[in-house]
């Protein structure tokens, strides 16, 4: 067998190799934690019509809701997007400054509660558009994810890029 031909069988292992032991280091370069986006409506609209039996009315209903939370809620995401980034900065600039930390925070902090205030209008919203059972369920279907969901899905911390907001109902 001649040098190329040993060289050829030896390329894909090689490759395959490196990527493994590259993988690790890619894995950690890879952006985790801080606020995410909006659950996908469409997905809760679907969701909520297999298991709620919406009628046609509350399907259209839920979707205007969705539709202007999508709209009001979009310049919070995207402020606490930026404020997670300076936040982020802050913790991991080479010169300590608890005041700029301290600020950053506060900024996360009355940007959450604005995102958890708009969740609430949001599900008041929807239990106005269903009926007294499918409010029930509605509820039922809530506790079973929270519980699926365990510990650390708010106020415990699960650790660096563990668990994750998204995907509501």
């Amino acid at each position: 067998m001649d040098r190329k031909e040993r060289l050829g069988r030896l390329a894909f292992p090689l490759a395959l190799a490196l990527l493994l032991g590259l993988a690790p280091a890619l894995s950690l370069a890879q952006p985790r934690g801080g606020p995410p986006g909006p659950p996908d409506p469409e997905r809760m609209l679907d969701r909520m019509t297999e298991r709620l039996d919406l009628t046609d009315q509350q399907r259209q209903d839920l979707d205007a809701v969705f539709t202007n939370h999508r709209k009001t809620m979009r310049p919070t995401h995207e402020a606490m997007r930026t404020a997670r980034e300076s936040l982020d900065s802050q913790i991991h600039a080479e010169d300590f400054d608890e005041g700029a930390i301290r600020k950053a925070a506060a900024v996360m902090a009355v940007l959450e509660a604005d995102q958890a205030v708009g969740r609430a209008r949001l599900f008041q919203e929807i239990r106005g558009i269903l009926t007294p059972e499918q409010v029930e369920k509605f509820e039922q279907l809530r506790e079973e994810r929270q519980e699926k969901r365990g510990s650390g899905r708010r106020g415990e911390f699960p650790g660096p890029g563990l668990g994750s907001r998204r995907g509501s109902f």
